[in-house]
């Protein structure tokens, strides 16, 4: 149905900073996901993703925590409105500018799922061994059963050393106890 590839190749383009082969894993992963949460935005690259292979009435928030270098840059109205723009039609994207780690923010997502599950949740934003253990715990609840939790940086990089990036410790905890 979708070229994978071809929608990851295209938004890594226009600024997603994703590797291509792992963007288009994870849209394949995404694909149909009637509701989906993205922790950590950025530019929007990987939600733009999300929302081309979603259903086509899927609710997709954003949750990105202000001020920071992975998130909304320049955080205003105007790029809000470009980060609800990504919606296809028939879907919407809400947008949740505050830290993710706050309990002020998993109120405000419970509210808007109002009652739904998450079916794609994806966890890409404070990536420190404390941030990426937070998201999880606060907002792996929310996700349906049979639903898919993806991580940004589960694998060791060059670059990441010296730059705090952990992901790897929780993935390897947890990640016997999922199937995956």
């Amino acid at each position: 149905m979708f070229d994978f590839n071809a929608i990851a190749k295209e938004v890594v383009k226009n600024g997603a900073m994703q590797k291509v082969s792992e963007l288009a894993f994870l849209l394949e992963k995404a694909q149909g996901a009637k509701v989906i949460v993205e922790i950590g935005t950025a530019k929007g690259g990987t939600l733009k993703g999300l929302c081309q292979v979603a259903d086509e009435n899927a609710t997709i928030i954003s949750i990105g925590l202000p001020g920071k270098v992975f998130s909304i840059p320049k955080f205003d109205e105007e790029n809000v409105e470009n980060i609800k723009k990504m919606a296809r039609s028939g879907q919407k994207v809400h947008v949740i500018n505050k830290n993710s780690h706050s309990f002020e923010t998993k109120n405000e997502l419970e509210i808007l799922l109002d009652g739904k599950k998450i079916d794609f949740l994806f966890i890409d934003a404070d990536h420190t061994w404390l941030g990426v253990k937070t998201d999880w715990l606060m907002y792996a609840p929310f996700v349906k059963d049979g639903g898919i939790i993806g991580f940004h940086d589960i694998g060791k990089y060059p670059f990441h050393e010296g730059n705090f990036c952990e992901v790897d410790k929780i993935w390897n905890i947890i990640k016997n106890d999922f199937k995956y």
